[in-house]
């Protein structure tokens, strides 16, 4: 589902605006956001690496950087399960 589609869907569309700016002010604030039922986001600091060029072969700094991490919770993860299979790729 796009953004559009998802404000469509919604009666009041400004309100998921302010839900999902709300959301991010709070975790960049407090490195976590909780949403029951649905699952929590928080920040996680990954580390400084080195790595390979695939192409070259050549040896490359990664610095360390802040990313974002979903983990889902419980009742998601049953309502998907039941969520038949589609073919790969479609």
């Amino acid at each position: 589902m796009t953004t559009p589609e998802l404000l469509a869907a919604v009666p009041d569309p400004d309100a998921v605006g302010r839900v999902f700016a709300a959301a991010a002010d709070v975790l960049l604030a407090n490195r976590r956001v909780e949403v029951g039922g649905f699952g929590v986001f928080e920040l996680v600091t990954r580390k400084a690496r080195a790595a390979r060029n695939p192409r070259t072969g050549e040896r490359v700094d990664v610095p360390a950087r802040v990313g974002v991490r979903f983990r889902p919770a419980a009742a998601l993860k049953a309502r998907a399960a039941a969520v038949p299979p589609t073919r790969a790729g479609s």
